[in-house]
C-alpha cells in the first residue's frame, strides 16, 4: 500500500487562514481593484474582500438562494479550482514555513511579474479525447482540428506555490498573441466527476485561445467565448462558418473585446446566457451606443445604469435636436426601468445596434447556459423530438394556408 500523509489540524489552519489575495495573484488570475474589493476576472462574480479574507461567487447560489463562497485559500481551491482536499492541502502548504499567515491589511499587493511557461506535453492526447468526447460529446474530427492547429494537447500543469505541488494531466488550450506565438494557456480537467479549470500563470491578458478557420489574413468576423470548449462546441454547430476567428478570452475580458472591435471586425459575443454575460453585452454595447449617439450629433450625452435589477439595466439619456431622449438596449430594458420608475426622459427610443459587436442569442433561445450545453441538447433524443414536433406543425401550418388561400380564391372567382 502507498504512504499515506495526514495533515496536522495546524496545517489544516494554515491552509484555511493564508492570505488568499496573495495565493490567487501568485497563481496567475487576473485581478483588479473594485472599491475595497478584489475582482478576479473570467469568473463571473468573484469578488474578494482582503480584510476578512473571505471571497463570495455572486454567480453561484446555496440552496437558501445566498450567493456561494467561503473563506481562504483551502475552500477557494475546492469550491472554485475544483481540487480534492489532499491535492488542495499539497498545493497551499507544501513546506509549512513556505506558508504566510493572514493579516488584515489596507493595501493590495503589486502582482509580480509572471513569465509563461508552456506545460509540459504528455506522450498522447489519448485522455484528452476520451473526455471531450464522452463528457463534453465534442466530435471527434473537431477536436483532431484544433490538435493538428497546435493549440489544443494534453499536458502536466502545476498549480502550487513550491515545486513538490503536485502534477496532474490535463487539456491544455494555449493562447497566441498576434504574432501566433504561445503567451499562456488555460487548463482543463479531464479525470471523471473533476471540474478543475485554471490558467497557467502569465502576463499577457489582452490575448486569448484562438482557433482560425480560413484564410488568417482574410478574415474579418471573430467570435467571442468565455471558455475553450464553448468555443470547440460552437464550431461543431456551424460548420456553415468558412471563414472566421474564434477566441475564448478566458472570462469576460472586455480589454480582448475592446481590441477587435477598434480593430474595425465584426465581432459576434457567444459569452454564456446568464447575468456575468448579460452585464459583459450591455457595457459594451451602451459604449457602441454612446459613439453612435455621438456620431448622429447628439449632446449632453448622459450613460445611466439602474441597478436595482440584476443585471442592471443600461440605458442614455441624451440631447437630440433639443429634446430629451432615453435611449435602451432593449424593449425588455425600456419595461423594466419604467415599471421600476427609473429615471428616464419622457420620449424614449429602442436603439437600433448597427455597429461592429453583435451578440448571438442562440443559448437564450434554447433556454441553455452556454454552447457546450446546446451542442449536448441538439445531440439529445428530446431535442430531436422537438425539432421533429416543430416541423410537423409548420408543416401543417403551411397546408392550413395553403387550403384558406385556395378558399378565397374560389369565391373571389365566384
Amino acid at each position: 500500500m502507498g504512504e499515506y500523509k495526514r495533515y496536522t489540524d495546524e496545517q489544516i489552519e494554515q491552509a484555511k487562514n493564508a492570505d488568499l489575495v496573495e495565493f490567487v495573484r501568485s497563481h496567475g488570475f487576473d485581478c483588479e481593484t473594485v472599491g475595497k474589493e478584489i475582482h478576479v476576472k473570467g469568473y463571473g462574480g468573484l469578488y474578494i474582500n482582503p480584510q476578512k479574507n473571505l471571497f463570495t461567487i455572486f454567480s453561484q447560489s446555496k440552496a437558501d438562494g445566498s450567493p456561494e463562497g467561503g473563506k481562504g485559500p483551502l475552500a477557494f481551491c475546492q469550491k472554485v479550482m475544483g481540487m480534492s482536499f489532499k491535492d488542495a492541502m499539497q498545493s497551499i502548504v507544501g513546506d509549512a514555513a513556505e506558508v504566510k499567515q493572514f493579516v488584515p491589511k489596507n493595501t493590495v499587493p503589486q502582482k509580480e511579474h509572471r513569465e509563461f511557461i508552456m506545460p509540459e506535453k504528455s506522450d498522447n492526447c489519448k485522455k484528452v479525447f476520451a473526455y471531450l468526447i464522452n463528457q463534453r460529446q465534442l466530435d471527434p474530427k473537431i477536436i483532431s482540428d484544433f490538435v493538428n492547429q497546435g493549440v489544443l494537447y494534453q499536458g502536466y500543469a502545476q498549480f502550487g506555490q513550491n515545486d513538490d505541488a503536485p502534477k496532474h494531466e490535463n487539456a491544455i488550450f494555449l493562447h497566441l498573441n498576434e504574432n501566433g506565438e504561445p503567451c499562456g494557456a488555460d487548463v482543463q480537467g479531464i479525470y471523471s466527476g473533476t471540474r478543475f479549470k485554471g490558467i497557467v500563470p502569465h502576463d499577457d491578458t489582452d490575448n486569448g485561445f484562438v482557433y482560425i478557420k480560413g484564410n488568417a489574413d482574410t478574415v474579418d468576423t471573430v467570435y467571442l467565448f468565455e471558455a475553450p470548449i464553448d468555443l470547440m462546441s460552437f464550431v461543431e454547430l456551424h460548420p456553415e462558418i468558412e471563414n472566421a476567428k474564434f477566441v475564448s478570452m478566458g472570462g469576460l475580458k472586455p480589454t480582448i473585446a475592446m481590441h477587435y472591435i477598434e480593430s474595425n471586425m465584426t465581432v459576434i459575443s457567444c459569452v454564456d446566457n446568464d447575468c456575468a454575460g448579460q452585464k459583459f453585452n450591455d457595457k459594451i454595447l451602451k459604449e457602441k451606443m454612446q459613439d453612435s449617439l455621438s456620431m448622429a450629433g447628439g449632446s449632453d450625452i448622459d450613460k445611466r445604469s439602474f441597478t436595482d435589477r440584476d443585471p442592471p439595466i443600461e440605458y442614455i439619456i441624451a440631447d437630440i435636436n433639443g429634446k430629451q431622449c432615453s435611449f435602451f438596449l432593449s424593449a425588455n430594458d425600456f419595461m423594466d426601468a419604467k415599471n421600476s420608475k427609473a429615471e428616464i426622459a419622457q420620449s424614449s427610443f429602442i436603439w437600433a445596434n448597427r455597429s461592429n459587436f453583435r451578440v448571438n442569442r442562440e443559448c437564450a433561445k434554447a433556454e441553455v447556459k452556454d454552447f457546450n450545453d446546446l451542442l449536448k441538447l441538439t445531440k439529445s433524443g428530446n431535442f430531436a423530438q422537438e425539432v421533429q414536433k416543430v416541423t410537423v406543425w409548420s408543416e401543417k401550418a403551411q397546408e392550413k394556408a395553403q387550403m384558406r388561400s385556395q378558399e378565397r380564391s374560389a369565391a373571389i372567382s365566384k
